[in-house]
């Protein structure tokens, strides 16, 4: 997963420069009560992008898979992480203890994006891992920058996240054939790009959100592109067929994990 370079970085505005540094400064557990944005409410039920929006048959398959739908509607979902920071309720402790914990997540999504590199078959998937990985570095930079700006400290490892970890991990040996790392990793992409996407061309983030650059981040185009240049290496179904069994399952379990590491700072 690669964010756009504001990656928690208040930038998009003085006003919510300062709505973030000012959040930053206080010793409350939860944001002042958000005005909300009337002409766009937040919507009920699952926001998500068109199926157009992500062009990869087997990537639109995957995205569309029963369970994969349930969890992105668990994600955003009332009362859900990512719906509490739309609403600025989210407490400020949780997006601190999320924030660490993205932190030490990325440097073991990344060494996946390492496995992958060195599975690869030609130069044409050397260039897209070589891309994904200086991605990932630039954006481990900015989410550290984030937890120091907001005081943000891992302590013991959430089980959440140490179970994505663990399954990224339990990827990278060479039996492992390179597709079954792709869709294992994939989801995490495509999740954060249509959160991003969702929450922001929607206008479903209320206005002086302290969360505001968390959507900014993965709403841009830079961020879709990465996402489809991986969606591309997921493999086309098999002649006459559907998709490889592990495959579909890995980026099934992918997603599961996704909303279990949500859940785990809501």
């Amino acid at each position: 997963r690669i964010a756009a370079r504001t990656h928690t970085t208040p930038s998009h505005s003085s006003t919510s420069n300062e709505s973030l540094r000012s959040h930053t400064r206080q010793s409350s557990s939860i944001p002042p009560t958000p005005t909300p944005n009337s002409q766009n409410p937040p919507a009920r039920g699952r926001p998500r992008l068109p199926r157009s929006a992500m062009p990869y048959d087997t990537a639109s398959a995957l995205f569309d898979h029963p369970t994969v739908a349930e969890c992105y509607a668990d994600v955003t979902a009332p009362g859900s992480f990512v719906s509490q920071m739309a609403n600025n309720t989210l407490p400020v402790a949780n997006f601190k203890a999320f924030l660490a914990h993205d932190a030490h997540y990325l440097f073991n999504y990344n060494r996946a994006y390492a496995a992958a590199l060195v599975k690869s078959p030609d130069v044409k998937h050397q260039t897209i891992f070589h891309g994904l990985i200086g991605g990932t570095l630039d954006e481990i930079k900015h989410v550290e920058g984030a937890c120091a700006r907001w005081g943000a400290v891992r302590g013991a490892v959430h089980p959440a996240a140490q179970a994505y970890i663990d399954f990224l991990e339990g990827l990278h040996p060479a039996a492992v054939p390179l597709e079954e790392l792709i869709a294992g990793m994939t989801p995490c992409m495509r999740l954060y790009t249509n959160l991003g996407r969702d929450y922001v061309k929607r206008g479903l983030v209320v206005q002086g959100c302290a969360y505001q650059e968390w959507f900014d981040a993965y709403a841009g185009e830079e961020m879709e592109s990465l996402t489809r240049n991986l969606e591309a290496l997921l493999p086309a179904p098999k002649d006459g067929g559907g998709l490889s069994s592990k495959v579909e399952a890995n980026y099934v379990r992918a997603m599961e994990l996704e909303r279990d590491f949500f859940a785990a700072f809501a």
